[in-house]
């Protein structure tokens, strides 16, 4: 396992030097040439290579070089890189952050090596020997953490699970629940039925009820909401399955599954049932209803008082069974242990019980890759759509077959049952009129309303507290500090509140290897290149269409919604 980072200069992120640093390898390069005979040497012929963002640092060495490698993607996101030392011999790279979503400075923390203040010459090109050897050592202390990282917290955990290694934490807990805890064979379901479950396939619920600044706001998070679901509930056989031209709500009551309603739901402050509108976004309104929901959140929607005017069509399972209890209750008790012994594999083992539920609802039948045309082969077109961007193809699939882990129907009811849970806590008429925001798993109370905190499995536990607290629209609020999905420069309160005001920003942002493939001459900067810096105008939309609002949003009122009426 070797370690691996570069630096760069200038908006378009030349290459200065990189380090690689691992399992009996300390070395640092100022030329990519070099690097690459580096990688084709014998000593370095079984190495596995780790980097954090693998692609800023992949491209910046070898783009120049696109058939010295392929690139494992789907939909834009990078798997892994397989650099060609000789015909039917490659070397693999993989990336940290699909396995924990952090940044190198994160992991400096975990692991207790500190990631290094930015030296004199950071984004440029060292003036004088001195700089160089400031840069060369902040190079290779960004490439220890991870290698060190990897090697400690993932590749051990895999090693001790007797799992094979593979890219993402989700196929490596797959991996583990198939071969350590997975008891029967389950029979994989035909196309039409997993497109069917998938319009029945929602994920987390985010939402903003009140808006305005807050003083005295509590935040308190499920502990492992979706493993939690997963101990205490039953899931669908797919074993046993059949499909309905039109289902009968008694069908609904007795038998878990997918199924098409229309109906009338009634008004509630938090409603239950999810939509989505043409844009793709997800709402929770009242009144007219109409979709694919799991029997699940019809049985409770029936609860809340709706009334179910037109049945469609339907697909049910005809036995449940208690799927994840083992591995669940196994990898808690594990991450117990762990924890006390503070272990590194605790973390992989949090990971696990996280990731491996969507694995099952992997999208295998509608994506699209990128490859490089001398990568071509017919089977990788046929029956596929394509396009050309210069010497890359995009190759789009919306027939896929499925996988042998394509068993969706679990996806679906995990999240809905996640769905659910959240609500049960929504719906305490006691904390209703203190609740300004909820994300999948966390609540937030202004007025410093307080709940019972527990640290036991799916228990709400007291997070944090703060203040005051500026909530604009889901994913967009200031606690602690400010978070904005999309926007990462704003870091304080006042940084916020400024923005707030004037809601314009120019953000720089890196040039990802789809946007340079697919750029052409007459581009507003011309041909791009992977990893090129280049200066947007973003124009921030202060304004949440998921609740029904009376006012603009005035960061310095409070204000409370209405749910959504269709």
């Amino acid at each position: 396992i070797i370690g691996f980072d570069i630096e760069t200069a200038g908006d378009k992120n030349k290459f200065v030097l990189a380090s690689f640093i691992g399992d009996g390898v300390d070395k640092i390069f100022d030329n990519t040439d070099d690097i690459k005979e580096f990688i084709k040497s014998k000593k370095v012929r079984d190495s596995l290579f780790i980097a954090t963002n693998l692609e800023f640092d992949f491209f910046g060495c070898f783009q120049d070089e696109p058939k010295s490698f392929k690139i494992c993607e789907r939909n834009g996101r990078i798997y892994y890189f397989r650099y060609i030392r000789s015909p039917n011999k490659y070397i693999t790279f993989y990336d940290t952050l699909n396995f924990f979503p952090a940044s190198v400075k994160k992991l400096g923390e975990i692991i207790g090596v500190p990631k290094m203040p930015h030296p004199k010459c950071f984004k440029r090109f060292p003036k004088n020997e001195f700089e160089k050897v400031q840069l060369e050592e902040y190079c290779r202390n960004d490439a220890y953490i991870s290698y060190k990282f990897f090697k400690d917290h993932v590749y051990n955990w895999i090693t001790k699970r007797g799992v094979r290694l593979k890219s993402t934490i989700a196929s490596v807990s797959m991996d583990d629940f198939k071969k350590n805890y997975l008891k029967e064979s389950f029979k994989i379901e035909p196309l039409k039925n997993h497109k069917l479950v998938f319009k029945g396939y929602y994920g987390g619920r985010t939402e903003a009820i009140q808006r305005g600044t807050f003083n005295d706001v509590n935040v308190y998070d499920f502990n492992s909401l979706y493993p939690s679901v997963m101990l205490e509930n039953e899931y669908p056989d797919p074993r046993r399955y059949s499909y309905h031209k039109k289902i009968r709500e008694r069908i609904i009551d007795d038998y878990e599954g997918v199924s098409y309603i229309e109906g009338i739901l009634p008004y509630s402050y938090i409603p239950s049932l999810p939509f989505r509108d043409p844009t793709g976004r997800l709402l929770f309104p009242y009144h007219n209803i109409k979709g694919y929901y799991t029997h699940i959140e019809i049985r409770h929607a029936i609860k809340m008082g709706l009334e179910i005017h037109k049945l469609g069509e339907g697909l049910i399972y005809h036995r449940t069974i208690p799927l994840f209890k083992d591995y669940i209750a196994d990898k808690y008790k594990q991450r117990l242990e762990q924890k006390d012994k503070n272990s590194p594999m605790e973390l992989m083992t949090k990971l696990s019980m996280n990731s491996l539920y969507g694995r099952f609802g992997f999208r295998y039948y509608d994506g699209s890759s990128m490859k490089h045309i001398s990568d071509i082969t017919y089977k990788d077109i046929k029956n596929k759509t394509t396009k050309r961007f210069g010497d890359y193809l995009q190759i789009t699939t919306t027939d896929g077959q499925p996988t042998s882990f394509s068993i969706p129907i679990w996806s679906a009811y995990t999240t809905a049952y996640a769905r659910l849970k959240l609500l049960n806590s929504l719906s305490n008429k006691r904390i209703q009129p203190h609740i300004v925001y909820f994300d999948t798993d966390s609540i937030f109370l202004k007025d410093n309303k307080k709940l019972p905190s527990s640290k036991e499995l799916g228990a709400l536990k007291h997070e944090y507290s703060v203040p005051s607290a500026i909530i604009v629209r889901p994913k967009f609020y200031c606690t602690e500090k400010p978070k904005i999905k999309g926007l990462n420069s704003i870091k304080d309160k006042d940084s916020f509140i400024d923005l707030l005001k004037k809601p314009k920003i120019y953000q720089e942002r890196f040039v990802k290897h789809r946007t340079a493939f697919k750029s052409a001459d007459y581009h507003k900067w011309g041909k791009l290149t992977v990893n090129q810096i280049i200066q947007i105008k973003k124009v921030m939309n202060l304004e949440d269409k998921k609740r029904k609002w009376e006012n603009k949003f005035n960061w310095e009122k409070q204000e409370i919604s209405n749910p959504l009426s269709i």
